[in-house]
């Protein structure tokens, strides 16, 4: 089923990275920075840009490739997705025809500034949060970790802004009390996340209202923490959208 729902466009990652490394010679670095909102959850914390255009440290690498994605969390298992790219440094210095030294820093503003409007618009667009009547939110995050785990990037971060409460045919934690062993069960038996993820860092995003919505979403975070874990990824949990601290 994970397979089947990969948006055709996000496969650019993959080819983005692969072609970079078969067309140049290695870059310095390879960062994907991929970000899932959920817009069935009425939380308070939206992703900001600067924070998540930190984890690219081009300040320490500015010859590093960085790609950039946003996807939902929908009643749908299939949603649009937001994409873009700034390819290594040795790529754009062959663009660089007139020899501007500020050629690639220019480049590195650009991408910067298009992640802004890409994020800038869809904060202002989920401002007013609608109902939907399902949530799939374990299909959505078990696509997006095996694109991230497919591609030939040096570093993959996934933020996700979710409240993790599924309600789908494969679960419904509105009508029935979420119980850690069975979202377990329903993630390794719908064979829902990649078998290798060490490339991959994982920050949960979530600041709950009170001690009940804390205890939910720390069961089911818990959950997806020993699993990604358990395939050799690493997960922060964190209440905070203002750093990412490795």
């Amino acid at each position: 089923m994970k397979k089947n729902i990969l948006i055709v466009s996000v496969l650019l990652i993959i080819d983005g990275c692969n072609n970079s490394k078969e067309k140049t010679p290695p870059a310095p670095g390879s960062v994907v920075v991929s970000v899932i909102d959920d817009v069935t959850d009425k939380h308070t914390l939206r992703p900001l840009a600067d924070p998540l255009l930190h984890l690219y440290r081009c300040n320490d690498n500015p010859d590093e490739e960085c790609l950039f994605l946003r996807r939902e969390i929908s009643d749908r298992m299939l949603t649009p997705a937001s994409y873009c790219r700034l390819a290594d440094g040795k790529s754009t210095a062959k663009e660089n025809k007139e020899n501007d030294p500020q050629y690639r820093k220019r480049n590195v503003i650009a991408f910067y500034e298009r992640v802004r409007q890409i994020l800038g618009e869809s904060n202002q667009r989920e401002d007013t949060i609608y109902s939907l009547n399902n949530s799939e939110c374990f299909r959505t995050i078990g696509s997006e970790l095996t694109l991230l785990a497919a591609n030939s990037c040096t570093q993959n971060y996934l933020a996700i802004f979710s409240d993790l409460n599924e309600k789908s045919d494969l679960y419904d934690v509105y009508n029935h009390a979420p119980v850690a062993k069975e979202i377990e069960n329903i993630i390794l038996e719908n064979d829902l996340f990649p078998e290798k993820m060490d490339k991959i860092t994982v920050f949960f995003v979530f600041s709950p209202k009170d001690r009940e919505q804390d205890k939910q979403y720390n069961l089911i975070a818990s959950v997806f923490k020993k699993l990604i874990e358990s395939k050799g990824g690493r997960v922060i949990i964190q209440a905070s959208n203002s750093s990412y601290n490795l």
